[in-house]
């Protein structure tokens, strides 16, 4: 998967991150990543397959404050 980490702002503020992960070999899928009120969330699922887990570590560690 060679897409990019996207960011997103709501209109109350949160910051929101857009992770791309291969779910398994033929499906890809995201996580997201959510600053809002002072709490950082991961919002969504990995399946552990191949790097997905790599991805999301990766990931937090670019958006990361």
């Amino acid at each position: 998967m060679t897409s990019a980490i996207r960011a997103f702002r709501s209109s109350s503020g949160a910051r929101i991150y857009h992770i791309p992960l291969n779910l398994f070999p033929i499906l890809s899928g995201y996580v997201h990543l959510v600053f809002a009120n002072g709490v950082i969330a991961i919002i969504g699922v990995s399946s552990r397959f191949g790097d997905s887990n790599d991805r999301i570590e990766a990931g937090g560690e670019v958006v990361l404050p």
